[in-house]
């Protein structure tokens, strides 16, 4: 299965996401019981979806519980938690970039 961001809505996946999954990832997906979501994206978006399906057949990370909760969600929703945890990591990775180019002009004499 292909899952893009053009499958779901990105706005609300964040109402979604600071609904039921902020408190344990933090507000903007940083990491706080449960595991940092910023780079979530890497994962695919099909891993993504059965992971949010079926949270059961995840990976334990140390130091995080052992799984997520089974949130009951429809496909819908689970395509628009996506979308929101595609652009999370989509914002990351622009703002990495423009970190870099203003610590480079900050370098140039």
């Amino acid at each position: 299965m292909r899952i893009s961001t053009l499958e779901g809505d990105p706005a609300a996946g964040e109402e979604l996401f600071q609904k039921d999954c902020a408190a344990c990832h933090g507000g903007r997906g940083e990491g706080a019981f449960g595991p940092d979501l910023r780079g979530a994206g890497v994962l695919g978006g099909a891993y993504l979806y059965e992971i949010i399906l079926n949270p059961h057949n995840g990976i334990a990370l140390a130091g995080h519980p052992p799984r997520m909760p089974e949130l009951e969600l429809s496909k819908e929703e689970a395509l628009n938690l996506i979308a929101y945890l595609l652009s999370i990591k989509d914002s990351l990775a622009v703002r990495k970039r423009a970190e870099g180019a203003l610590a480079k002009l900050a370098e140039t004499p």
